[in-house]
Order: structure tokens, then C-alpha cells, then sequence
């Protein structure tokens, strides 16, 4: 099921076509050819192996004792329902948070331009494998630079949407950018691969939301261990380096004198270039991440398991933290 709609053209802007459909409308196919598709290749993978099999009846919800490919089929034709109503409900909202991220964005003067289209599509991950041309494996939630499209599952909220248009709007095509990352196009596969400081870049996009999003739901994040270290982590380092949360949301949406103020003052601050820093997230706690910025003495503590595989990332922390001590359990 496909939803077009135009808000009102900007005089200097000019409308943005923010279309919202289901994977079906993405890959030309019937839903029912997906089901069945999808049926076919579940149902052989559970033939095939005991434990996969015990994994879609965990997913699907299907009793053990229930005929396996009879339930496959009949599960997945609720979910097929689900994903068009998810549609039918959610479009609205989704159209209106763009609609708030695009004027957001255009007021603070982040973007000159507004994005011709935005597309939206929603799917389901089970669905999705009687779907083959959609382009092999995508994540769920996120944004999708090769196509440039947002890909949500049936329970993404607006605030998701928010996140996920503010990817969306940092790429920059033309200059190989996405946020403050690189984004260049492989020649020979045609998809586009971000590199560079990819934790920051992850935690000015949730400033963005923070900034965008139209639902209460951020604040409900901030229990959420991964959102809170991006964020948190991100906010503590521009503090360090003397950059407020706009400068680096204007390097984001690619000013060049942000974006290379920022380069500088990680150069100065820690002695490296911001990929360097990319050894960070090692340290899972973001409280001890924190303390490392701020350059208080941090003992990080691993066991010898770990050490074993992250060793690498783990001398790069302490060479450029000086104030970082590893203990091995």
C-alpha cells in the first residue's frame, strides 16, 4: 500500500514528495507473492535444521506441537496484515515528523535545499525474506544511503523516523559525506559504505532527535544503555573540545568551517585524528567513557577472554588516553 504526499511548496525551497509504503510496493510484488515466497524458504531452512526451525516457531509463535508449515503460512498472513495496517496508521505521523525535521532543519540553517523525496518504507524481517530484490540483507530501522530510503519495521515510532531522516539528511552525495563521516560509493557494487568517527556521528544524530522528534518518547531512552553512551559520550566530548551541541550539528549537515573546527579541536584536545577515536566504544560503560574524556584516572577492567580479541582496540584507548589503566581479570 503506497502514500504520497506533498506539503506546501516553500518559495525558496519547493515541496518534498514523502511517500510511505510497505516492502511489497518496494520490490513490485503482490503481498501474496511474498508470503509465499517467504513460506517457502522458512519452511525449508525448519525442515532442514531443528534449531532454526524451533527459532521461527519462536518468532511466528507457533505451538511445537502445531503442524510447522500450516502455521507458517497462516502466521505469516497476520503478519502481513499487520505491516499494511501499520501503514494505514502510521503515515500520517510519519509525513508530519518529516514535515517538523525538514523546517527544523531549514530554519537553523542546517540544509539550503530541501530532499525532492523522502521514502519511507515499512517491513517486516520475516516478510522480508520472500523479498529477495529488495537488495539482499537490510536493517530494520534504519537508513538506507545506496537507496537513499528509510526502513522501519511495524512498531517504529516517529521519534525512530526523526533519527533515521536526520541520516538521511546529512548525506551528501555530491561531496562522498554523511554526517561527519565519509560515504563514498563503492564503483563496483554500487552501495554506500559510511567511514569514519561512527559513534559521535551516531550521537549527534540523537541530539538531532532530541531536538526534532515530535512524540515524548526520548526521554524513556535515556534507559537505554546504547543511547545513553552515544549521547552521553558524544555531549562529553564536545564539551572537552570546546564545541557547542550546534557547531556540531552544523558540521553534521556538512558546514565546512564546523566540520573542520571540529577535526582541529580533536587534533588539539587528544593528539589524534577523530578516526582514531573510533577505539572508544570498547569501553562499554559510558559512566568510565565519560571519566576517560574528562581525563580523570580510569582503570577499565576486562577478563583475559576479552582481551584476547579486543587487545588491538584496547592499546589504542590507553596510547591515546594516557590516563587509562586495563586490569585483567
Amino acid at each position: 500500500m503506497k502514500e504520497s504526499f506533498e506539503h506546501s511548496p516553500n518559495p525558496e525551497y519547493g515541496p518534498t514528495k514523502i511517500t510511505v509504503f510497505d516492502i511489497s510496493e518496494a520490490v513490485g510484488m503482490t503481498m501474496s507473492e511474498i508470503i509465499d515466497r517467504a513460506a517457502e524458504e522458512i519452511i525449508r531452512r525448519g525442515q532442514d535444521n531443528e534449531r532454526s526451525k524451533a527459532r521461527y516457531q519462536a518468532l511466528l509463535q507457533i505451538d511445537a506441537d502445531a503442524p510447522f508449515s500450516e502455521s507458517v503460512v497462516e502466521a505469516l498472513h497476520s503478519r502481513a496484515e499487520q505491516l499494511v495496517q501499520s501503514v494505514r496508521e502510521k503515515r500520517e505521523g510519519f509525513r508530519d515528523q518529516i514535515e517538523s525535521c525538514i523546517a527544523l532543519a531549514r530554519d537553523r540553517g542546517y540544509i539550503h535545499h530541501e530532499p525532492n523525496t523522502v521514502t519511507i518504507i515499512l517491513t517486516d524481517e520475516l516478510l522480508q525474506q520472500g523479498a529477495p530484490t529488495f537488495g539482499g540483507t537490510q536493517y530494520i530501522n534504519s537508513y538506507d544511503p545506496t537507496n537513499d530510503r528509510i526502513i522501519v519495521g511495524t512498531s517504529a515510532s516517529q521519534t525512530l523516523v526523526a533519527h533515521e531522516f536526520g541520516h538521511a539528511l546529512s548525506f551528501r552525495p555530491d561531496k562522498d559525506e554523511m554526517g561527519i563521516r565519509a560515504a563514498r560509493r563503492n564503483p563496483e557494487t554500487g552501495t554506500v559504505q559510511p567511514e569514519g568517527l561512527g559513534w559521535m556521528d551516531e550521537g549527534i544524530t540523537m541530539l538531532w532527535e532530541m531536538e526534532s522528534t515530535l512524540t515524548p518518547e526520548v526521554p524513556a531512552r535515556t534507559n537505554d544503555l546504547a543511547y545513553d553512551w552515544y549521547r552521553s559520550v558524544t555531549q562529553e566530548t564536545l564539551r572537552a573540545i570546546g564545541m557547542s551541541e550546534d557547531e556540531a550539528m552544523r558540521a553534521y549537515f556538512g558546514d565546512e568551517t564546523c566540520q573542520q573546527k571540529l577535526h582541529t579541536a580533536i587534533a588539539e584536545h587528544f593528539g589524534c585524528a577523530p578516526d582514531d577515536l573510533n577505539c572508544l566504544p570498547v569501553v562499554t560503560d559510558a559512566s568510565l567513557a565519560r571519566d576517560i574524556i574528562q581525563g580523570k584516572p580510569t582503570t577499565v577492567t576486562v577478563t583475559a577472554g576479552q582481551q584476547k580479541y579486543i587487545n588491538h582496540r584496547l592499546d589504542a584507548v590507553t596510547r591515546i588516553f594516557p590516563n587509562v589503566t586495563i586490569a585483567v581479570e
